[in-house]
Formats: C-alpha cells, structure tokens, sequence
C-alpha cells in the first residue's frame, strides 16, 4: 500500500481543533471539536469528538458516523446524552467524522469534521504552499512553509487568502516629480510571495497587498535614479528616489580599454543602475551604497570584442574607482572560415551558439581583490554555404550547440585553447528510451521535463516535456553531446516525483522508480467572499533549495470549480 503523508501546519488550518459551524441565525447550528489538537496514531490514539448544538431545545438525537479510507470506524460514546463520541486512530491519515442531529423543533444541519492523523515515526522535510490567484481576481499570492509529515495523506482544510488592502502612492524624486518604475513587492517572511508592478508617468502606483510589513525593490526608468529599497507598510504613501552614489571604474583587458561594455553591480541584492564603458574603458553606474555588503560585479562585453561575460562577488569598497581586469593572458580567436556540416553535408543558414564556463579570466580590485570567472555565450548564422563568418571569441574550451531544426539541436566540443578547429561536426539527435515505474507495475501519463543544463543552458536550449505511452515507456530523441536534468511527474498522483541530474541520451537507465506519493488537498477561499476561489496555481516548492532548484515545481495543479485542490507529494517517509 502507498505510504501517505500527514503535515503539520501552522496558520494555514481554519478550525483543526476549532469549530465548524454550519446552519443559520434561524436554524438548528452544530458544530464539532475534537481532542487532541495533534492526535498520532496507534493503539494509544484515541480520539474524542465534541457535538455543540445551539439555538434549539429538547431532548436531541444524535447519530454519528465514522470513516477512514472508504471503511467504518467503531467508536463509543463519550457523554450520557451521546453528544460524543471517542474512537482510537490505529492508521496516521485523515479520518472523516460525520453527525446528524435531530431536534424536536428545528431542522439542524448535518457537521462532518475531517481529523487529520499523524504517524508518530514519520520523518519530517519542510516545503512552501504557493497560491497565485487568477489574474482577474486582485488577491495577492501567499508563500507559506508547511511542515510535511511522513507516514499520511493529510487534508489542510480551508486554505484562506487575505483580499488585501489597496496600496495607492506615488515613486517620486526629493522634488515631488512622479518617476515611471519597476517594483518588486514581497511581504516580510513570506519572500516567496511576490507582487510586481509599475508605476505610471507620473509616478503613480495602484496594487493590492497584504496588510502587514513589505520590502519594495524600486527600479527607476530614467538612468539617472539609483534603484533603491524601500519598506512598505499600510499608511506608506510615496518611495522617495534618488540618485544615489556615482560609482566608477574601468574595464580594460590587460592594457586595453574595453569599450562599449555593459557594467552592473549589485550591492547587497539590490542592483545599480546599467552603465556603458567610454572609449577609454571608464564607466558610472548610480546606486545605494551599503558599508560591509557583498557586491556582485558583472560585465558583459561587446560581441565584437569576443570577450566573455565576468562576473566576481566580494565586499568591494563602492566609494572608489573600480577596476575590473580580463586578464592579458586572456585570448580571442576569428572562427570566421569554420564549416558546420552534419553527416559531410553542409549546414547552411544554421544558427549556431558557441559557449563555455571559463574560470580565472581576471580580476576586480576596490578596496579587495576578487577574481573572476565568467561564461561565453557568442551567437552567429553559418551562411549559405555552411561557413561561419569572421567574429571573435574566447579562447577555451568551448561547446558548439548547432539548431538544425527548431527541435534539432546537436552539440559538440569546440575547443579554441589552441587555435580554431576547422570543422564543426553537428551529430544527428540521438535516441534514448527510459520508464517510469512505481509500485503500480505500467504507469500510464507519466510526464518526463528534460531541462538543458550545461552548454544546451547557456545556449538558451527549451525544456523538453514529453509524456509516456500506456506502459510508463519514454522514448525520444535528444541532442546528442546534450546533458539534461531529467523530472519525472505523475500528473494523476499516483506517484511522487522524482529528479534525475545530468542525464545524457546514452547514460538514461531502463527505467526508475517514482518514490511513494500521497495527497495533500485543500479548499481555497478568499476571506469576505462567499465564493470557493477556482482556477487559482497551487504549487509545492522547496524551502531549503536555491537558484532555480527552489522554483522548480515539486508538485502542482489548479483549483477546482468547488474551489478543491489535490497534489501528490513525495513521502518524506518513516523512521
């Protein structure tokens, strides 16, 4: 049997241990609550159910109702008038309590509890619950942790949505005049939770957010603003912008000035605005210094020059010339000349990216010295012969990735460390088959998303997304040379997913299992509003990851019409 998952979860819950409360001002109201708050299953987990019964007299009749997993569940009565009841949890998972109420005189309504069960050996991760409302709803997002419990399936309830309040003000200079900008609004202890905007002409801004503390990314149209960040709560009115700090340097590669560069810095994760470098080298960037923050610097070259981009992290003084360094041993070679063939024919009119991660090619000295790395990323058309034309790039180690097709890529070494090769063979798309399996022996509808990692990433390749036959079966073609990250998902929920690293279409295995899955579901409203929130994103993402790993979907779907929502996670397990 799949092992399922139960969550702890704090501020998500409406009435775990509370009541629900159903009927009317004029009916017969019931309501339920349940003891213990957390109950754990086993032979000890025993669980006592409460009726309350307002606005009706007499002598009630009460008739309970008991299930887990589609079964019946004995229990006992726990209060001479039968008003409670107590039953023992030998299984973690969700148990359903139904009760109906007879009244001499009034028509109550029927109350069905739903207790979630916790295994008391289950091992525990931390994820994020993300909702995005429909676009046409002006709800904003929530991004909240959940605990995830191994060993249950767990039902999170009324997953309720604050409506907001209106923020109206207005980005404007010391002087008053309104600024047009970007914003990036997150609130405090929910990052994840982002609203952007843009303020109008005239400085304006109109959005909705939640009614507690926020960070405000500022990002300036005019160059001559420094972007900024600002906090934002419920009687803010205006983001005061200014010009900040002029921050200087110099790009050169070795004794030559780099002219024609784009510089940026990024000081304690808020950027600067994007400088040019002169004919001499020099540059100005505008932006908030900040004593001790750690800098980014980043430089992308002209493609002419056949630089490659640099980038270099520290804590670079700001106040301060910055010089920034390629270093002389550093080289460009003219690829103009090289064929581009596949199979002896030649590719004509082809797009082809040449890149590579290149390591030490210089330094930024201000205050410190930091060395810097960087990546090529140099894009160019063979002509109608299938020849290259004349452009520079770095000398390295580098990989050609070759779109024959829109679908049709091919990749392969293009070493220019020594000088340019002559010929770049594009090797056809290479087959591959795999399956995904679980304790169900043909997965049918598995879906596979193969996302470039490596050199098909730094061309800017897609994701794959494909889906198995009947069986599980997978089979394709991929670039060959092309490393991929392979994401197995079960959209039907059957299975949790699974992440396969730097796969090849040579280096799949026969197939692989998708670990143990179990539900997490939930309701969706929105607080004021009578109506369940349909067609709203919901989305299990990782807490703990970075970069791109943690907005990478662990599971997501939509809302139903009844507002309803169901995902499969992987079950952390048990000890």
């Amino acid at each position: 049997m799949i092992a399922r998952l139960s969550l702890l979860i704090v501020l998500l819950i409406a009435g775990c241990a509370g009541n629900i409360e159903g009927g009317d001002d004029d009916g017969c109201r019931v309501s339920l609550g349940f003891t213990p708050s957390m109950p754990y299953s086993g032979p000890a987990g025993e669980i006592t159910v409460t009726a309350g019964v307002q606005n009706t007299t007499g002598v009630l009749a009460y008739t309970w109702d008991v299930t887990y997993v589609g079964g019946s569940v004995p229990f006992t009565n726990a209060a001479a008038n039968n008003s409670a009841i107590r039953f023992t949890a030998l299984d973690p998972g969700t148990y359903t309590v139904t009760l109906d109420v007879d009244a001499p005189s009034k028509t109550c309504n029927q109350e069905t509890q739903r207790i979630n069960v916790l295994d008391p050996t289950g091992m525990l991760v931390d994820v994020r619950l993300h909702v995005t409302a429909p676009f046409d709803l002006d709800v904003p997002p929530i991004d909240r942790m959940i605990r995830v419990n191994g060993g249950a399936d767990y039902d999170l309830g009324a997953v309720v949505l604050e409506p907001g309040i209106p923020a109206t003000g207005m980005v404007r200079t010391s002087g008053g005049t309104g600024v047009p900008a970007y914003m990036r609004i997150s609130p405090l202890g929910m990052a994840g939770a982002i609203t952007e905007t843009f303020s109008n002409a005239s400085g304006i801004y109109d959005v909705t957010l939640l009614n507690q503390p926020h960070d405000v990314l500022v990002i300036p149209s005019s160059p001559t603003l420094a972007p900024q960040k600002f906090s934002w709560i419920s009687s803010t009115t205006s983001f005061t912008v200014s010009a900040g700090t002029a921050i200087t340097g110099t790009v050169r590669h070795g004794v030559t000035p780099v002219s024609g560069a784009k510089v940026q810095l990024t000081i304690g994760g808020v950027p600067t605005t994007l400088g040019t470098t002169a004919g001499d080298g020099s540059f100005t960037v505008r932006g908030i210094a900040t004593a001790g923050a750690m800098v980014k610097v980043e430089v992308t070259a002209p493609a002419a020059s056949g630089l490659p981009r640099l980038e270099s992290t520290a804590q670079f003084s700001v106040t301060g010339p910055i010089d920034i360094l390629y270093s002389s041993t550093l080289q460009t070679r003219n690829i103009g000349g090289t064929e581009v063939r596949r199979g002896g024919a030649l590719l004509g009119n082809k797009k082809v990216v040449l890149v590579g991660a290149l390591s030490s090619i210089g330094n930024v000295t201000a205050g410190v010295t930091g060395n810097a790395s960087g990546f090529a990323r140099v894009t160019t058309t063979t002509n109608g012969s299938g020849v290259l034309p004349s452009l520079l790039a770095p000398a390295g180690p580098l990989s050609a990735v070759v779109t024959v097709l829109d679908s049709d890529l091919a990749v392969t070494a293009f070493n220019t460390s020594a000088a340019v090769p002559a010929l770049i063979d594009a090797p056809i798309m290479k087959p591959f088959a795999t399956k995904g399996i679980g304790q169900s022996p043909a997965l049918d509808g598995i879906r596979l998303d193969l996302v470039p990692v490596d050199a098909l990433a730094l061309a800017g390749a897609p994701t794959l997304q494909l889906m198995s036959d009947s069986a599980g079966q997978f089979a394709s073609s991929i670039a060959d040379g092309g490393t991929y990250d392979a994401v197995f998902s079960d959209p039907q929920g059957r299975q949790g997913q699974r992440i396969v690293t730097d796969r090849t279409a040579t280096s799949f295995a026969s197939s692989y299992d998708l670990p143990p899955a179990v539900s997490v579901s939930g309701t969706l409203s929105v607080t004021g509003n009578p109506n369940k929130l349909r067609g709203a994103a919901v989305t299990i993402l990782c807490a703990t990851c970075s970069g791109l790993g943690r907005e990478r979907p662990i599971a997501e779907t939509a809302s139903d019409q009844a507002g309803d929502f169901v995902l499969a996670v992987p079950d952390p397990g048990t000890m």
